[in-house]
Formats: structure tokens, sequence, C-alpha cells
């Protein structure tokens, strides 16, 4: 559990910087494209959408610097689907060790990605298959970025990841439902 909160303590502060930096880049560019946008259709923003597109791309910075930053570790590209978490299943039937590093790989790769699926639903206008499309894309990205760091590449977390998109969305389907509901009643 300490390992846990270790890990959102540092997922939030490391990327800080990063959001110091490049958030206004981000805020100019879209008042840019924004106005831009304007002359062309003539209608506003959706203030929500462009809220939601600043939070996913804050998440992205935090999730960046946390993938991206060079551990002292070895560099391994893991191609064959869950022979990770099967070693890391072995390890707790034969060590007091290895289920926090199993429930850290995959509840981490998951859980990490459910707020990538949420927002991407949102911002998709719920389109499942575009939802997993860049969800998975962007953790293929991840993967592919991480290849030459001295870090893990692994198509399990590609596929954990999906799967938090694919559990991020199913949230966001239930979420906007009770809203629907809610809003009908009044």
């Amino acid at each position: 559990m300490k390992m846990f909160f270790s890990y959102i303590y540092s997922f939030l502060t490391d990327g800080l910087l990063y959001i110091v930096i490049l958030l206004p880049v981000y805020i100019l560019c879209r008042l840019i494209f924004i106005r831009k946008a304007q002359k062309n259709i003539s209608h506003r923003p959706d203030i929500t959408k462009e809220i939601i597109r600043a939070g996913l791309f804050i998440y992205l910075i935090m999730l960046f610097t946390q993938t991206f930053i060079v551990n002292s570790g070895e560099s391994t590209i893991e191609l064959i689907p869950f022979r990770v978490i099967i070693n890391q299943l072995k390890n707790i039937e034969h060590k007091n060790y290895g289920l926090n590093e199993f429930i850290f790989n995959v509840v981490g790769n998951i859980g990490v990605f459910v707020p990538v699926g949420i927002a991407l639903s949102y911002l998709l206008d719920s389109n499942l298959k575009k939802t997993l499309f860049y969800g998975c894309i962007l953790s293929l990205f991840i993967e592919i970025v991480q290849i030459p760091l001295p870090r893990v590449t692994d198509i399990d977390d590609v596929i954990l990841n999906t799967t938090g998109a694919f559990i991020g969305f199913e949230i966001y389907k239930i979420i906007s439902h009770k809203l629907k509901k809610r809003t009908a009643v009044k």
C-alpha cells in the first residue's frame, strides 16, 4: 500500500514543472485554433469539452513524466502476451514476494488509463471503437518511446491500458446515462 501512495504522490508532483511550462502553450494553441475555427463556422466552442481537453492534456503530461522518466533499471522488451503477469503470479506462489508487484502492474496499468477512457468517451461522443483505438494508440506510443530507455516495454501494458480505456468508457456511459435521467426528470 505504501508503494501505491508513493506512486500517486510522484504521479501528482513529478509533472508539475512540465504542466507549468506546457499548459500555457497548450492554452495559446487552443485559443488560436478556436479563433481560426470560428471564422469558418459560426458557433461557440463547447466550454465543457475544452475543460475536458485541458484536463486530459494535464493528465497526459503527468502520465508521460512517469512513463518516460529514466529509471536505472534494465531495458527489456516483452512481446509475448501475459508472460510477465504469469511470472508474477508464479512468484506469488513460490515467494513472499510478488503480490504487490502483480497488483501494481495489473491494477496500475488498468487504472491509469481509466481517466483517459472517460475523457476520450466524452470528447468522442461516446464512440467505443474510437475510444479503444485512441487508448490503444496512446499506450502503444508510450511503449514504443520506452524502447530505447532503461525501462520494460511490455505488450501486457498495451492490453491492460486498453482495458482501462474500456472501463473508462463504461464508467462514462453509466455516468452519462444517470445524468440524462436526472435531467429528464427535472
